[in-house]
């Protein structure tokens, strides 16, 4: 009979492993980039004003009295907005519900509107990025010497009123925005939209429009 001792063998390495991926997509966001302001405003208003980064809904400017009533040269809503991205963007604007069935009442002509002060100054915000106006809307139109149409009232040319966007049209694009910062991150590129009207001898009555901005990739 044989007899021995089992000698028990070391295991000395095992492995395994796993596989690891995500998609990144493209991604961009629009938000409010401060609270409106109003000038030149006789019993004007802004109800459900936002502070930056805040979602942009739910506000109405009231440009108030603008008949010869207001002596003001100009009436002036800024609205400031915030964008952000990891792509190039583009931003329109529409506006939509302006009709007025008298030639002598307020129009989307008499409507001027601009960007303007475009910055890449926050903190995470990509500052080697460009950003290109496009011309027709580029700057605050109360501030522009040839803005007034020809005509025995003081209207714009339609590229530079509410007329040129009763469909959407691109008014700003550039490159890509943020750098590798939180999704919570409060910065981005930050702008101003213009809207002006000349208090004049309108025909009684008002207008009501709903302006919409839409941030796109390319």
């Amino acid at each position: 009979m044989l007899g021995g001792v089992a000698v028990a063998q070391t295991q000395s390495t095992d492995s395994g492993n796993v596989t690891l991926t995500a998609t990144v997509s493209g991604y961009v966001d629009i938000a409010a980039g401060g609270p409106i302001t109003l000038t030149g405003a006789s019993n004007g208003s802004i109800t459900g004003n936002k502070n930056k980064g805040e979602q942009l809904t739910g506000v109405t400017i009231n440009l108030g009295d603008i008949s010869p009533v207001n002596a003001s040269t100009f009436v002036v809503a800024t609205v400031p907005l915030r964008l952000r991205s990891n792509i190039g963007y583009t931003l329109s604007i529409t506006a939509s519900g302006f009709a007025n069935a008298d030639p002598m009442a307020v129009q989307p002509a008499d409507v001027g509107f601009g960007v303007g002060n475009v910055l890449r100054t926050d903190s995470g915000v990509n500052t080697s990025g460009t950003d290109t106006p496009v011309a027709a809307a580029a700057g605050n139109p109360s501030a522009d010497p040839d803005g007034d149409v020809a005509t025995p009232r003081w209207d714009y040319v339609t590229e530079k009123s509410l007329a040129h966007y009763t469909t959407s049209r691109s008014v700003l694009s550039g490159d890509r925005i943020m750098r590798v910062v939180p999704s919570s991150h409060v910065g981005g590129l930050t702008l101003d939209t213009f809207f002006v009207i000349k208090p004049q001898f309108f025909s009684p009555g008002g207008f009501t429009t709903t302006v919409t901005y839409t941030i796109t990739t390319p």
